[in-house]
């Protein structure tokens, strides 16, 4: 289990997760205020990330998806959390 890092004696807002994570050498989720860093991956593991993207483009034929893998941040429906999750399909413009 990943664990918080409280980097400050408060939890930290949106707007300075995204100014402290332009600047940060590794990347980290954020949680509840809270920056949680992102371990690194293995070979073993890239390659599932890469069969899920390769079948689901083939699955995914019909309408207008986007995929991506695992270096792009996404802002969970809470509209305050971000993560990067593995594998990610939206069917959202917005996300174009």
């Amino acid at each position: 289990m990943k664990d918080e890092v409280l980097t400050t004696n408060r939890p930290m807002t949106v707007e300075e997760y995204i100014e402290f994570e332009e600047r940060s050498e590794i990347r980290h989720e954020f949680i509840n205020g809270n920056l949680i860093p992102m371990p690194s991956t293995t070979l073993f593991h890239n390659d599932i990330c890469i069969n899920l993207v390769i079948l689901l483009r083939s699955l995914l034929t019909k309408g207008d998806y986007k995929i991506q893998q695992e270096n792009v941040k996404v802002q969970i429906s809470t509209e305050k959390d971000y993560t990067y999750p593995d594998v990610v399909v939206t069917g959202d413009s917005r996300d174009f």
